[in-house]
Order: C-alpha cells, then structure tokens, then sequence
C-alpha cells in the first residue's frame, strides 16, 4: 500500500509492507483493532479495552517476555492481529502454558476473562483489584501454614 502524505507543497509517498504494522497494536483490544485504518493511527480508549490491555501484560509478566511471546517465532503482528481482530472461536490469544508453578489458575482465570472478545464480559478495574487482593491473601495463608508447619 503507498500512502501519500502532503507537507508544506511537498509531497512524499510512504511504502507500508503487509508487515507493518506497529507492535504496539498487540495491547490493543480486538473491538478497537477494527477502528484503525492505517498504522500509527491514534485508536480511542475505552475502559473495557483497557482491561484487556491489562490482561496482555499480565501475560507477558508470567511469561517474562512480550506480547504473545511464545508464538512470535510461528506468526508476525500483522498475522497475530489480524487473528485477534477476526474475532476467531475460540478467540485467537497468547498462550500461557497450564503451569501452576508459573501461573496459578486463579490468575488465568482472571487473564481470560479481561481478554475475552466481548467486552461486556470483562470485568471492572474494581473486580480485578478485588480478585487480585483475595489470591495475595491465598497466598499468604498458604506462605503462614507452611512456616507454622516447619
């Protein structure tokens, strides 16, 4: 695609290759993805896409790496983006390994919820801060019976 752009009577055409496309597209929510037309396009924020932005950075915290991380060596950003935007059954999303010494199930629960494709399924910052608060707590009874058993 060549997009022309004009600048004080001077005018420069730009080449984009099907490839580029910018990675910070990957925290962007799939119902948003639809509404930018062009790279680099400023996209509008809303709170539900926010939550899912949220859920790709608690990915790419359990699995210490970026977006989608464990299949960027199997597909590019446009391909991953396009797959998200396709609104794919099931939904087209990073993958975490089911490891519960890497990530507990109360985590991926809530990982999956705040990246589901509708965004009236997501929950609120306010759910996510109150679940968040409750697995500390698990956590820390789990880290007190076993130091009281010891």
């Amino acid at each position: 695609m060549i997009v022309e752009i004009k600048f004080q009577n001077s005018l420069f055409s730009i080449l984009f290759s099907d490839n580029f496309f910018p990675p910070e597209l990957l925290w962007v929510a799939p119902e948003l993805l639809s509404l930018n037309s062009l790279p680099r396009t400023r996209l509008p924020s809303t709170q539900k896409g926010d939550v899912y932005s949220f859920a790709i950075i608690l990915e790419e915290i359990v699995v210490r790496g970026g977006p989608y991380e464990s299949i960027k060596a199997y597909v590019n950003v446009h391909q991953i983006l396009d797959r998200v935007a396709a609104h794919e059954f099931p939904a087209f999303r990073p993958f975490v390994a089911p490891d519960t010494t890497v990530c507990p199930p109360d985590l991926m629960d809530l990982m999956e919820k705040c990246w589901s494709d509708n965004p009236d399924e997501r929950p609120t910052f306010a759910n996510i801060r109150s679940e968040i608060a409750m697995m500390m707590k698990q956590e820390a009874l789990k880290i007190f019976h076993f130091v009281s058993l010891n």
